[in-house]
């Protein structure tokens, strides 16, 4: 957060509007919600891609430590499409069984403009099959890369560093070549050896070979038509959940824009995109063959669509009305081969949403309206069990249901510089294909088998939410500036899914049954989410601050998110701006994980200091170093399950050229 964040791109985060005149940077601080904006600075300092979401309260990544995917927790909810995982507006849909299944996005940080965040029930396009909230990773347009005024340009970037971080490059070049028509291509590429944590010992498996291709064109024949076509190939060679494994992830979409600047009803937005996501196993990690999963291969493919228009008008000539509604679609295709326990299914969604926001004065109110259906088709077969499971034999997973999901939203503009606001939402999510159709044994001999379930129901939110905002201008001195959100939540989830293990014993042999199922009672979820700052130009500082209360119900997977967690940037800016030095302390709070393999482990608090520098010598150059975890504190990640793997002291340093 040491920089100011860019502007929101409204197409891609679906905000409830306040106010009709606002600064772009300020856009998430003048919001009546959990929302938050992430830059991309601190990753083009040679930032960890499991680090993208550290300046956010709320959220935290999981996974192994050797998982480049990134797995978003938010408010202590995660996988399997309760955080709605977006790339440019793409839901990311990719949710294979295993030690570290859930669900993961591929994103190249070096093609990301922006993250865009929304917790809680989402009443927006973001919305759609999402239980606690979206993200949504923006990736880089030609405005991003061209001055204004400037047909054509590039940005050149390169970095190495130490404790396992090799070389990271890449090259993104823009033209404006008339007519309306511009065009941006990207190539990016990075090589990571394995790392050591604070102990100096050697975190397995955290190699990576990542290469990534970006690619767009626009043609904007005026200023009230933009239609667009963007590309995005990444692939990655890794060694994770016990198998040497290649992942590749292809995004097309085409979008069309229409804002006919005469007519206030008419903003149209429409899209129509492919996602595909594949994923290949080759020997286990000790480089042995592997009878059961070497050959394996998931590939899921997903077809999206959405239009949506925004209307602003007056009702009585004293309320001014901001409405957004639209329609959704959605399928979710996942085809195996050796799939062990990874099911063949499909999921088809369908989502309709309203969202107004009335304005009169100081009150602003708004009225969001969800409804959201699912339909799940599979068949399997699955094998005959000696203790109660949900099924044996031949099955047909066939469920559909739909449900309506409000959400209202009350501020008041109580100071020019502070908004005060309540909410309460509801929210939905549908069982997906990989927890209704897992299936198979865990190990040889099936002393341990995994049973499908088609009988799950959809897990249901509800919940208040109480902030307020505050930006203020010149507080000190001319220029300055004051920003602070703060939200108290309040949430229960109903009928959430969960892993369920059966054990005993019957005609003289032992069983071991596991399967998803609903779980009995209420999961509560508390917090509060503190975010803010001040910066008067020659020095800033940021904090977040994040305090949770989670309950699950019985029975659930009692892996928690730490108590605590602050988060503290400051630095100056010297000469000119040109030099900035800065500095960020992360204190985390104690907590304690269950991991996938049925081991509880404590997980102690703790502090880690990083220190970062850049220098702009010349208006297109910026040289950067970035020293993270100085002290090398060794560290579990929450939410993670690679106990002891958070990275040992890394300097990393590059440079920056733009042309």
């Amino acid at each position: 957060m040491a920089q100011p964040a860019p502007a929101v791109d409204p197409s891609n985060l679906q905000l409830p509007t306040v106010h009709v005149q606002t600064t772009p940077d300020d856009a998430a601080f003048e919001t009546p919600a959990g929302v938050s904006t992430v830059t991309p600075d601190s990753l083009r300092m040679g930032g960890d891609t499991n680090r993208l979401l550290d300046t956010v309260p709320g959220v935290a990544l999981g996974g192994y430590a050797s998982q480049p995917g990134v797995a978003v927790n938010m408010r202590g909810m995660e996988g399997f499409g309760r955080v709605n995982m977006m790339v440019e507006g793409v839901r990311q849909n990719f949710r294979p069984a295993g030690h570290e299944g859930g669900s993961f996005a591929y994103v190249d940080p070096n093609f990301i403009s922006g993250i865009d965040v929304e917790r809680g029930a989402v009443t927006g396009r973001g919305g759609m099959g999402a239980l606690v909230g979206a993200v949504n990773f923006r990736l880089l347009d030609v405005e991003d890369i061209l001055r204004p005024g400037q047909n054509i340009g590039g940005r050149l970037q390169g970095m190495t560093g130490s404790n396992g971080y090799q070389w990271n490059t890449s090259v993104v070049t823009a033209a404006r070549l008339g007519n309306g028509i511009s065009v941006l291509g990207g190539f990016s590429g990075r090589e990571n050896s394995q790392f050591k944590n604070g102990d100096g010992q050697i975190v397995p498996n955290t190699e990576q070979s990542q290469r990534s291709g970006l690619f767009r064109m626009n043609w904007q024949p005026n200023e009230e038509h933009r239609i667009s076509l963007t590309g995005n190939v990444y692939e990655n060679r890794f060694t994770s959940n016990f198998y040497d494994q290649n992942i590749q992830s292809n995004l097309v979409q085409l979008s069309y824009r229409y804002r006919p600047v005469a007519n206030p009803l008419v903003d149209l937005d429409t899209a129509v995109s492919w996602n595909q996501i594949r994923m290949n196993n080759y020997l286990t990690e000790a480089g042995k063959f592997s009878a059961t999963a070497t050959g394996r291969r998931i590939v899921n493919n997903a077809i999206q669509g959405h239009i949506s228009n925004t209307s602003r008008f007056a009702l009585g000539g004293s309320v001014n009305v901001n409405w957004e509604y639209g329609l959704q679609y959605a399928t979710d295709d996942t085809k195996t081969r050796r799939g062990g326990v990874n099911g063949d299914g499909t999921l088809n969604l369908f989502g309709a949403y309203s969202r107004a926001t009335f304005t009169r004065g100081i009150l602003s109110f708004t009225q969001g309206l969800r409804y959201d259906h699912y339909s799940l088709d599979g068949q399997g077969f699955a094998n005959p069990a000696l203790g109660p499971v949900p099924v044996t034999g031949a099955y047909n997973a066939n469920n559909s249901q739909g449900r309506v999901s409000p959400r209202f939203t009350l501020a008041v503009q109580a100071l020019d510089w502070l908004q005060p606001y309540v909410s309460y939402g509801w929210a939905f999510r549908p069982p997906t294909i990989a927890e209704t159709m897992y299936s198979g044994p865990h190990s040889a001999g099936g002393a341990s088998t995994f049973y499908p379930n088609p009988y799950l129901r959809p897990e249901t939110s509800q919940g208040w939410e109480i902030g307020a905002n505050v930006l203020r201008r010149n507080v000190i001195q001319e220029g300055d500036r004051v920003r602070l959100k703060l939200a108290y939540f309040d949430n229960d989830v109903n009928d959430l899914i969960n892993m369920v293990s059966i054990r005993g014993t019957a005609n003289n042999r032992a069983y071991s049954y596991s399967f998803y199922n609903n779980v009995p009672g209420k999961s509560r979820l508390r917090g509060v989410e503190l975010e803010g700052g001040y910066d008067m130009g020659v020095a800033y500082i940021n904090l977040t601050y994040t305090n949770t209360s989670i309950r699950y119900a019985d029975g659930a997977d009692h892996s928690f998110l730490p108590r605590n967690n602050l988060m503290v940037d400051a630095g100056v800016r010297l000469l000119d701006r040109r030099l900035t030095l800065g500095g960020r302390v992360r204190a985390i709070g104690n907590t304690q994980s269950l991991t996938s393999t049925g081991v509880t482990s404590a997980i102690p608090s703790y502090t880690t200091v990083d220190l970062y520098a850049s220098y702009r010598p010349i208006d297109r150059l910026t040289l950067f170093v970035n020293a993270t975890n100085i002290g090398n504190t060794v560290y579990t990640v929450p939410a993670a399950e690679t106990i002891g793997g958070g990275r040992g002291a890394t300097v990393i340093g590059g440079a920056t050229l733009t042309f």
